[in-house]
């Protein structure tokens, strides 16, 4: 073999393939997840300027598989980069990828915002780029093709992925770029090109391709999934090739720095390792791993800074298998690379991918902070609404910063919000008056200053009430990573509490990990925990310690949650195991209960009813893994899966907890309650809990069709009241204890005809209700059993 045919050979080595490589591998045969769609007829608008809060080139692509379009932050971006239409070795369309109806809306969405859609064009195969570049009829063809896509979709620009050409075919691609930068011209289409981290061989022809194109530089794998030796993804110094050298030598030899954006992933990776050291030798291949997932995971793990690399970094170990490591940019180390932007004055930078950083906004911040004047604020991490013993009306806030005002929004079906009020800042604001009493309201917050508005909050709950809340709910979930998290779950839990007609209110869990919220202020505590699990704790130490102390005193506690038992027992601590089986009385018995219907035990509280959960098809997330929780210290099981692997999937206790003499009760459900998608169950549900905790519980029963010639009166049976009635309307029924204190109000609701039925707990009641301007009253006891 002559060294000419050797050199041919060696330049066909091709670099390892990159994260868009990678990713694009994943979810090739995926359908789309964005589903941006115009109504029929109607096409993007087209791209007009407009104001930005940056002064550089913000670049993001977009996969087709993720959906995040509507949140994105709109002035922080210049151009999304839409990843993409696959093209083949003929030129010709492989696959569009929903392009162009599918991203209809995103396009003139991002129009309407000034930012610039770009059209990515997908080649990841040496020699089906080596057939494009030298043949002419598939070259012309794909110049052709990639031109009509572009306009098809009302693009304003192309980004050219081919990864990667061959080295020998350098001078090919540079011509090839030069002429599909002549031919977009022509409708002002502009052309990006993307390019390795390293120039392995010499394969671009910086000058050339700077002549008419942009450069985006994938700052990036400069460790990957294949890697010897764990490491950063983007070290910004401290190793052989890093960010800085890269941006060194593309600035050096392109026409000018202002044709190069800065590429920063917006993911990291997760090695199987030899030790816990820093340079440790690999095990096996790394997995990619969102920032969104990552950011979650250093608040179980830690949170490690390299200060050679200026990257951060964790370590865990996993049981019976070894070290992990995993290496991923932030908000720190993003900032520094973007200082390097700026110092050495390129065009902007850009970042793979969004949609990565789901929930995160400090990404977002980090690029305002360093390519734009003044931020808006940043989003209202928890809050709480509290209604004081004499009926004030008070909303908790946690200290911001970068913030004038809060505006809160009412919603009365958790659908549709409006405005409510707008108040000076400060961490206890007061509602009184504002809102309907006895009347469910959702409700949530948005920071403000003279920049704009942040995102919108969490959702919570209130019904106010002059004669006190008895019923808080604690929304404890976090989640962002693999679930779906649409932070208004306190919506199913309200409505069902409130069919029964208790007075509610609602605050983030972080303010009871606090201690800003005692529980003991309520006589029954909602846990609300999803699919709330270890990345972001079901139960910290100190909510763990304010549960225990509410049971300790008595307490009433309803909890449910998909991983509890998954967080606590088999990725926990001793503290962690012992409160699931001391203060939850359960026994975990797995993970995956492969199912997603439970059915109560008979004798139980929940005999004779059955529910289904959602499997991702009725509108909510997919309970994939529901918890198998079995008795333990007293408890009863109360509900068992159906079908799957038949565990027990509940548990019910009434006793002491802990040293304690005064008894308290639990239910505990292994399955998100939210997600029981039929609502009448979900209602019912609700009210059979409600009811083991000794509160009075309505029982709606259909309405006779013939009326009763008699005024209103009442009949009771064991423990249930009826109320029968001569015509159906408007009343008032008001149940108050031997104290004379009321414990059930039923207030200017539709009552229907004959009768209507409520279950209540021994004791003495004073029955009054109130119908066409006359009260009835009746001395009610009931036994008890």
């Amino acid at each position: 073999m002559n060294l000419w045919m050797v050199w041919i050979l060696l330049s066909q080595i091709m670099p390892p393939p990159g994260i868009h490589v990678r990713d694009y591998a994943r979810h090739r045969d995926e359908p789309p997840a964005i589903q941006a769609l115009l109504p029929p007829g109607q096409t993007p608008r087209p791209f007009t300027p407009a104001p930005h809060k940056i002064n550089r080139t913000v670049y993001g692509f977009y996969p087709y598989w993720v959906s995040c379009w509507q949140t994105l932050r709109w002035d922080l971006l210049t151009h999304i980069a839409v990843f993409g239409v696959e093209i083949g070795a003929t030129g010709q369309v492989v696959n569009a990828h929903g392009w162009p109806g599918s991203w209809g809306a995103l396009v003139d969405t991002a129009h309407a915002h000034g930012v610039q859609v770009h059209l990515t064009i997908i080649l990841f195969n040496g020699a089906d780029i080596h057939t494009v570049l030298t043949d002419p009829v598939a070259r012309a063809t794909a110049i052709q093709t990639i031109r009509n896509q572009a306009l098809a979709g009302g693009a304003d620009g192309v980004n050219l992925d081919f990864e990667v050409p061959y080295a020998s075919d350098s001078t090919a691609f540079a011509s090839f770029v030069n002429e599909l930068a002549d031919s977009l011209a022509a409708d002002s289409l502009k052309l990006v090109v993307d390019v390795t981290a390293v120039n392995w061989n010499n394969r671009y022809q910086v000058a050339s391709l700077t002549q008419n194109a942009d450069l985006f530089i994938m700052g990036y794998d400069y460790h990957w999934s294949g890697s010897s030796v764990a490491g950063p993804v983007a070290p910004l110094q401290g190793e052989t090739y890093n960010v800085t050298a890269t941006v060194t030598y593309y600035t050096q030899n392109a026409t000018g720095p202002d044709r190069l954006i800065l590429g920063v992933p917006y993911y990291g990776y997760n090695w199987p390792t030899a030790n816990g050291n820093r340079g440790s030798s690999t095990r096996g291949s790394g997995t990619a791993v969102l920032y969104t997932q990552a950011a979650s995971d250093t608040s179980v793990y830690g949170y490690l800074w390299d200060s050679v690399t200026l990257t951060p970094w964790y370590r865990y170990t996993v049981t019976n298998d070894g070290w992990y490591q995993t290496w991923f940019d932030d908000s720190v180390s993003l900032g520094l690379k973007y200082d390097l932007v700026n110092n050495q004055n390129l065009q902007g930078a850009g970042m793979w991918a969004l949609c990565y950083d789901a929930g995160h906004g400090e990404l977002w911040n980090t690029l305002a902070s360093h390519f734009g004047g003044p931020l808006p604020p940043a989003r209202i991490p928890y809050w709480g609404v509290w209604q004081t013993p004499g009926g004030s009306l008070r909303v908790w806030l946690p200290s911001l910063t970068n913030t004038d005002s809060i505006l809160i929004e009412r919603s009365s079906n958790g659908a549709v919000y409006t405005p409510l009020v707008t108040l000076p800042y400060d961490t206890l604001l007061d509602l009184t008056g504002l809102l309907p009493p006895f009347t469910l309201s959702y409700l949530r917050v948005r920071a403000l200053n003279a920049q704009g508005s942040s995102q919108t909050s969490e959702v919570l709950a209130v019904v106010p009430s002059d004669t006190g809340i008895p019923i808080l709910l604690v929304n404890g979930v976090d989640r962002e990573a693999g679930t779906i998290n649409t932070h208004d779950f306190v919506r199913q839990h309200a409505a069902a509490i409130w069919t029964h007609q208790h007075p509610l209110t609602a605050v983030s869990n972080e303010l009871v990990e606090t201690g800003r919220v005692p529980l003991s202020d309520y006589t029954v505590v909602d846990w609300i925990l999803g699919e709330e699990g270890t990345s972001t704790h079901s139960f910290t130490p100190a909510e763990q310690a304010a549960v225990q102390t509410y049971l300790e005193g008595g307490g009433k506690l309803f909890v449910s949650g998909s991983e509890i038992g998954y967080d606590l027992v088999q990725q926990g601590s001793t503290q962690d195991q012992n409160f699931y089986t001391q203060y939850l009385k359960a026994t975990y018995l797995g993970d995956d209960a492969a199912t997603h219907s439970a059915a109560g035990v008979n004798g139980t509280l929940f005999h004779g009813l059955t529910v289904a959960f959602d499997d991702g098809t009725h509108g909510g997330y997919d309970v994939d893994y529901p918890d198998g929780v079995g008795p333990a210290g007293g408890s009863v099981s109360v509900m068992t899966y159906t079908g799957g692997t038949g565990w027990s999937a509940g548990v019910a206790y009434t006793g002491t907890f802990g040293n304690s003499t005064t008894p308290g009760q639990l239910v505990y459900l292994g399955f998100p309650f939210e997600m029981v998608y039929d609502y009448t169950l979900r209602n019912e549900l609700m009210g059979r809990i409600l009811g083991y905790f000794g509160l009075p519980v309505a029982v709606q029963e259909p309405p006779s069709t013939t009326p009763t010639p008699h005024p209103p009166r009442f009949r009771w049976d064991t423990h249930t009241l009826t109320l029968l009635l001569p015509t159906s309307g408007a009343g008032e029924l008001r149940i108050l204890d031997a104290l004379g204190r009321i414990v059930f109000r039923r207030s200017g609701r539709f009552f229907p005809v004959n009768r209507w039925t409520l279950r209540l707990p021994a004791g003495v009641y004073v029955v009054r209700f109130h119908w066409k301007g006359t009260w009835t009253h009746q001395r009610l006891v009931i036994p008890a059993h």
